[in-house]
């Protein structure tokens, strides 16, 4: 008996069995974790969370056929294959185009800096007493620790077996990196974020409206159900989840742009599969109009400028790339990606990824805000809020994949954390060992780097702003009033305003448009003694009682005086962008 079954919502294909699906992600686990890794095939299922089953001692021992690159999985009398294709990652499909199967020599990282002559030896002992934190649970499975200051690697271990040149997976890191990829194709002028994305599928329902922006954010309102725990029992009960089906499908192109909408366009945030998946066809569209290649063109396009030439992306039975999470590299080489984005999208001083767009990939996602759950932006997750700590830097952001892969970017310290580790040291769907000791990892490493100057003024500067757009939401004068001197003046298209005038003007605004909220980004403080400036960019987000969404935005400055009471906003000037 199958341990759960097929989805209604069309999980599973209807001659297939109902192990197919899960057993396609085992496979491309296993292939992946064997041939490009290389664990011992012995040790697959100690190393592997197996979330894709759901439940342990399902599963049998993969077998290895070498000579051929394959591995097969089998569990309940079901049986997949994955195929090792150098350069590409693993494979469900049977054969891949030419294109797909150009040899890549890996990535040693050995160009790049391993220097800790800028770091005191305080921070050096610091940084080492939290490194060897991440390796002193075995339950944890750390496989790889990185950390980047100021551009130099100023830390790095390895678990036995694991080296400089070993790829390992990063899960939904992955997804950051296809972020990178849409921003570059925008770059070149073939998309625009706020257009439609071109699926022609789409054009005569109510999909027609989904946005590449939406997609990013992970608000496109496609019909998807969550992981359910990643627990069989419910799977038994429900069907196996879309998160997970997206994933694994013989074409996971053709399914997700086949899922109906659920939701209307950047409304819901929730963090789904299917919307990356979605992104992914959407890509390939793109680039197969334009005589390109999904196999080859990200590796010209981004993975060889920036040095990440180990990077491999495995694919599904059709030879389309899983950017969901199918990616490894060695560490060293997603530590390139995390510096590269810390540089602001630029490497060796050539700007790859426009500035607007690592603005907006920062950005809090307008629908997660307005759901109160403001931790996601354009595939990537804001730590802060994420972790839920108010210790770390505002401006810390973070690539996040299951079993514990992470990579935290703190720009204001000028600095990037790694961990990578496998599962199999807890349950699917429980919390793993890393978890108990992330936030205490993370915070001594930035602790010891803390730049120098004023770092808790800024905070403060920006708090104020911070709190005066919450005061707008809200409707609340009265907070308004305290954040901002007796003088203050908002200078708006040519309209100098009041506090007052403005509130009254945002209560006619909520008769067509009931939800207001404003996302800020790319905030730049300049302090001189009293005096304090900030510029930077608002994206509003207001639902209209009809059900239309418009996200307008902005280029502002903010002025503050220091005052008894503390910082006070004294003018803000607002200039329409689009």
């Amino acid at each position: 008996m199958a341990l759960w079954a097929a989805s209604p919502a069309g999980a599973a294909p209807e001659d297939a069995e109902a192990m197919d699906l899960p057993l396609a992600g085992v496979a491309l686990e296993a292939c992946g974790a064997v041939f490009l890794t290389g664990l011992p095939a012995s040790d697959f299922l100690s190393h592997s969370g197996l979330f894709w089953i759901g439940a342990r001692g399902t599963v049998a021992p993969p077998i290895v056929d070498r000579r051929r690159g394959r591995v097969t999985v089998r569990a309940e009398g079901r049986s997949r294959t994955a195929t090792h294709v150098r350069g590409q990652g693993c494979t469900l499909a049977d054969d891949l185009p030419p294109a797909s199967r150009e040899p890549v020599a890996p990535s040693t990282g050995a160009d790049w800096t391993v220097s800790r002559e800028r770091l005191p030896a305080s921070a050096a002992a610091a940084i080492d007493r939290a490194v060897a934190r991440a390796f002193s649970d075995p339950a944890a499975r750390t496989s790889a620790v990185l950390v980047v200051h100021r551009g130099a690697i100023v830390a790095e271990r390895y678990a036995p077996g694991i080296t400089a040149t070993t790829p390992l997976a990063g899960w939904s890191m992955t997804k950051t990196v296809q972020a990178a990829l849409v921003g570059l194709l925008a770059g070149e002028g073939l998309i625009r974020l706020r257009d439609p994305v071109p699926i022609e599928e789409w054009t005569g329902d109510d999909r027609r409206s989904i946005r590449w922006l939406d997609l990013l954010r992970m608000s496109g309102g496609l019909r998807c159900s969550d992981g359910r725990g990643y627990d069989a029992r419910r799977w038994h009960a429900e069907g196996y989840p879309d998160h997970l089906a997206a994933v694994v499908q013989p074409d996971t192109f053709a399914w997700a742009l086949a899922r109906p909408a659920e939701f209307p366009a950047g409304r819901i945030g929730r963090y789904r599969n299917c919307d990356t998946v979605a992104l992914s066809a959407a890509i390939d569209r793109v680039l197969r109009r334009h005589g390109r290649s999904f196999a080859a063109w990200p590796r010209a396009a981004l993975y060889e400028p920036i040095g990440m030439t180990s990077m491999t992306v495995s694919s599904d039975a059709r030879g389309n790339p899983v950017m969901t999470g199918f990616g490894h590299a060695t560490a060293r080489d997603w530590g390139r990606f995390g510096q590269f984005l810390l540089q602001d999208g630029t490497w060796n001083g050539e700007r790859l990824l426009d500035a607007d767009f690592m603005d907006m990939l920062r950005a809090p996602a307008p629908a997660w805000v307005a759901a109160g759950t403001p931790d996601y932006a354009g595939q990537l997750w804001l730590a802060r809020s994420r972790l839920d700590d108010p210790e770390l830097p505002e401006d810390s952001y973070a690539m996040l994949g299951i079993d514990g892969q992470a990579m935290w970017i703190i720009p204001s310290h000028d600095l990037v954390v790694l961990r990578l580790g496998f599962g199999g040291g807890t349950p699917p769907g429980q919390p793993i060992a890393f978890s108990r000791m992330e936030g205490r990892f993370l915070r001594e490493i930035v602790n010891s780097v803390r730049p120098e100057g004023p770092v808790g003024q800024e905070a403060a500067i920006r708090a104020v702003l911070a709190g005066y757009f919450g005061a707008l939401e809200r409707g609340d004068r009265a907070a308004a009033a305290r954040l901002t001197t007796g003088d203050f003046l908002l200078y708006d298209a040519g309209e100098v305003m009041t506090n007052d005038v403005l509130f009254d003007r945002l209560a006619a605004v909520r008769q067509a448009y009931p939800e207001l909220r404003w996302i800020l980004s790319n905030l730049v403080v300049e302090a001189a003694g009293d005096l304090a400036t900030i510029r930077y960019r608002s994206e509003g987000w207001r639902l209209g009682a009809d059900g239309q969404l418009q996200t307008p935005q902005w280029l502002e400055s903010a002025h503050l005086v220091r005052t008894a009471d503390g910082w006070k906003l004294r003018f803000l000037h607002s200039s329409r962008k689009n």
